[in-house]
């Protein structure tokens, strides 16, 4: 509905445990998408504390800097970029991402194949990649500093625990790596997430990893939704994915 409604030039996500530390972050980020006119996604570098000091990156720049490897390893580091200038990346992140507006509907918005129960895994990062394929560039100013104060779940889908959270997010990231990523072989590539997978969408070598750092006798159940998960994406790509 907020997007449907929107008159504005720039669109902008933000959590809503996320504080601006600047009076001057939106003028920032207006200056940020005049610097190029190809410059279509706009993130930030987040602060777990207000006073939190980022130190300026490695130099040169590691390769995967915000970028997304071919395994679904998603690079998060934003922090590397701080002191580099504005940065090309794959991806930002939904708690504080500014798109072009006539971009976003040229894709066509969020697409909503994401849905989960009301919730949402990975159509932030699908919606980067959409940018990135029509020829405009996603990138994060490491002048923009917000303070994202990660708000508490006491329940229901939860980062990184519960059936529900292992089920959909596993559910969406396949359907995101078919769609942009795995053109080729893309049944032997499920085969080996299924195996290993990531941290955020473990298989089963990182649950059983996480189940003897964390002491939590659940894994097994989780690892079981997301194998689950990654199935039903792999063959949710096949009968809806483009």
């Amino acid at each position: 509905m907020g997007i449907e409604n929107a008159k504005g030039e720039i669109f902008l996500t933000l959590d809503d445990d996320v504080e601006f530390l600047e009076p001057d972050t939106l003028q920032k980020l207006v200056n940020t998408f005049k610097s190029d006119n190809k410059i279509g996604i706009v993130g930030s570098i987040e602060l777990r504390e207000p006073n939190q000091r980022v130190p300026k990156g490695p130099d040169p720049l590691p390769a995967e800097t915000g970028r997304i490897s071919q395994n679904g390893e998603f690079n998060t580091a934003f922090g590397w970029i701080e002191g580099h200038g504005i940065t090309e990346v794959d991806h930002v992140r939904s708690a504080f991402m500014a798109i072009r507006m006539d971009l976003f509907k040229l894709v066509g918005s969020f697409d909503e194949i994401y849905d989960a129960m009301g919730l949402g895994f990975r159509y932030e990062t699908d919606i980067c990649m959409k940018i990135k394929k029509i020829g405009f560039k996603v990138v994060v100013n490491p002048e923009i500093k917000i303070w994202h104060k990660v708000a508490k779940r006491s329940h229901g889908f939860e980062r990184g625990k519960g059936f529900k959270y292992f089920y959909y997010a596993n559910r969406n990231h396949i359907f995101f790596m078919r769609r942009f990523f795995w053109k080729k072989n893309s049944f032997e590539k499920l085969i080996m997430d299924i195996l290993r997978g990531t941290r955020r969408c473990p298989g089963i070598k990182q649950g059983i990893i996480r189940m003897r750092n964390d002491f939590n006798f659940m894994w097994p159940i989780y690892i079981l939704a997301s194998i689950s998960g990654k199935i039903l994406g792999y063959l949710r790509y096949s009968k809806y994915g483009s």
